[in-house]
């Protein structure tokens, strides 16, 4: 049976989003790569003998190679903000689904710190913007931890009720299918995959039985993959079987964990968002102080041709 159109669309659009978060990514490291290590020569001197090297006007702060990676990082820090404009106001559908932004969120959180360090010039930086580095390195791993809780957590009732619905009427048909398909000698190995599948999780009171959960999730979706090998399947209903029972799993990792993660994340949020705050602060300063007092608008104008 071939695959619905809105189910077609999905898988390009999701194919799509994860090809286009990859490309982003690569682009980004390899201009990092690039710029450390043309820049090695220089980031290994002390900072007093900086200024004789011949690449010190090109990578201090307000050098040309210093204010691109220091506008890149930054930017990188402001267009994260996209994820909560996307998630929070009404209207904006447009602009994509959510889980693409969370990634881009992530990425751009991830890798926007590593700019300001070429920026600084893989220098501690000092002050009030040695501050807002620290700010941006804790915003930047508490996102991490958020997104875990943030896994476990519908974006909607919705969703949740579609979620379960799917999955009940997949197991249905993949469990009848298995009859038609299995030999009889792997038989018993489909049914205890089945089994391991169905059977409950624990339910997790806090953090740490939130991650033995996980720990255990992982576990039986191993045991399922050996099991379905040895079941001796065709390879294309060894495939289905395995996302049909890893959804399921997962499934039922969201029910288990859903209440322990909601807890948590409003904790997170309490957490995230004043250092978040403080941070976009900080840069402001920061880039106002290197406007007006950091040499930057030289550099800018010598940018300009005539």
């Amino acid at each position: 049976m071939s695959a619905s159109p809105a189910a077609s669309s999905s898988t390009f659009w999701r194919v799509a989003g994860w090809t286009s978060i990859v490309l982003f990514s690569a682009w980004l490291i390899f201009v990092a790569v690039i710029v450390t290590l043309v820049g090695v020569p220089y980031f290994v001197l002390d900072e007093a003998v900086r200024p004789d090297h011949g690449l010190h006007d090109l990578y201090r702060p307000a050098g040309l190679v210093g204010l691109a990676t220091g506008f890149l990082g930054t930017g990188l820090m402001v267009v994260l903000l996209l994820y909560s404009v996307r998630k929070w106001l009404p209207l904006t559908g447009f602009m994509g689904a959510p889980p693409w932004w969370m990634r881009f969120h992530m990425v751009c959180g991830l890798l926007g710190p590593l700019f300001i360090v070429l920026h600084e010039g893989f220098q501690m930086p000092t002050g009030i913007v040695g501050m807002g580095f620290w700010l941006m390195v804790f915003v930047a791993f508490s996102g991490v931890f958020g997104r875990y809780f943030f896994g476990y957590i519908p974006t909607s009732a919705q969703e949740r009720r579609d979620l379960y619905r799917e999955q009940a009427q997949a197991m249905k048909e993949l469990a009848a299918q298995m009859v038609t398909e299995t030999r009889d000698e792997g038989a018993a190995q489909v049914q205890e995959a089945l089994s391991l599948a169905r059977g409950k999780l624990m339910e997790p009171r806090n953090l740490g039985e939130l991650a033995l959960m996980d720990v255990e999730v992982r576990r039986r979706v191993e045991v399922i993959r050996a099991l379905l090998w040895r079941a001796g399947l065709p390879s294309r209903s060894r495939r289905r079987a395995m996302h049909t029972l890893t959804v399921q799993l997962q499934t039922q990792r969201g029910i288990a964990g859903l209440a322990v993660a909601q807890r948590y994340s409003k904790y997170w949020q309490l957490f995230h968002q004043p250092l978040a705050m403080a941070m976009y602060l900080i840069i402001a300063v920061h880039i106002l102080q290197a406007l007006l007092f950091g040499g930057v608008i030289p550099t800018l104008l010598s940018l300009v041709p005539g």
